[in-house]
């Protein structure tokens, strides 16, 4: 059975375990807003799509079901934008299990400074 677009979100932030409130969050909207577009009665905007798609890391195509490796395509990952802001209102980050405090991701965030730093300074030599 094919999922309509609302299932497969739905489903995925279930499998998650991200709360719809977190989302809708990201997206500007209020939880009960969010609810009715994963229930299919609100129309998805393709810039919802898109921020959904990220939230839940997988690509849009996927949510569309043009794709169906859930796999997102960009396997790239910015450090900086995870430590920043990209576990606020998700799962709590670890290091092999051991949860990291805001604190230990601030210093985590000044030693990748003092690395990029230095590899700046070596490659300008």
């Amino acid at each position: 059975m094919d999922l309509t677009i609302p299932q497969r979100i739905r489903r995925l932030r279930r499998e998650k375990e991200i709360a719809g409130a977190d989302i809708a969050k990201k997206l500007g909207i209020s939880p009960q807003y969010y609810y009715e577009l994963e229930k299919g009665k609100k129309r998805l905007s393709s810039e919802h799509l898109k921020v959904i798609a990220e939230c839940l890391s997988v690509s849009s195509d996927y949510l569309l079901g043009l794709d169906e490796n859930i796999q997102k395509k960009d396997d790239q990952l910015n450090m900086k934008e995870l430590i920043e802001d990209g576990a606020e209102g998700f799962k709590q980050l670890h290091w092999d299990g051991v949860p990291l405090t805001p604190e230990d991701l601030r210093k985590t965030k000044e030693i990748l400074e003092y690395i990029l730093r230095k590899k700046l300074e070596k490659e300008g030599e």
